[in-house]
Parts: structure tokens; C-alpha cells; sequence
């Protein structure tokens, strides 16, 4: 009985877990998308060498970091 309801419950647990991750990548990729392009536009506009264009150029850099988490 008790290992019925610990096996339901895992799988509940992992069925949660799917829908979190698939509405996750849902509604962020489109954002980051969105952040990738307005980073491409600035990286073209800004100074390299002042305090947005660094900003622009290290999340640039780091954007595969940002995005690993929805794969």
C-alpha cells in the first residue's frame, strides 16, 4: 500500500516537473530571443569601453550561460 502511493507520487512528481520545464521554455524563450536581439542592436551602437557597453558585451558573452538552464 504504501509503496503504491510513494510510486504514484514520484510519478506525479515527474509529470510536475515536465509541465514546469515545457511552460518554462514556453514563456522565457521568447523573452531571451527578445534580450539576444535588443544585445545585438546595442552591442552595434554602443561604446565599448563605458559602463553599458561593457553590461552589453558581458551578458553577450555569457548569454550561453543564461540560456543552458532551458535545455
Amino acid at each position: 500500500m504504501i509503496q503504491k502511493k510513494s510510486i504514484k507520487l514520484c510519478s506525479l512528481q515527474i509529470e510536475l516537473t515536465v509541465t514546469f520545464n515545457s511552460l518554462r521554455r514556453e514563456r522565457v524563450i521568447p523573452i531571451l530571443k527578445e534580450f539576444r536581439k535588443w544585445l545585438t542592436e546595442k552591442k552595434a551602437s554602443v561604446v565599448p569601453s563605458m559602463a553599458l557597453g561593457q553590461a552589453v558585451n558581458y551578458a553577450d558573452s555569457e548569454y550561453m550561460k543564461m540560456v543552458r538552464y532551458l535545455k
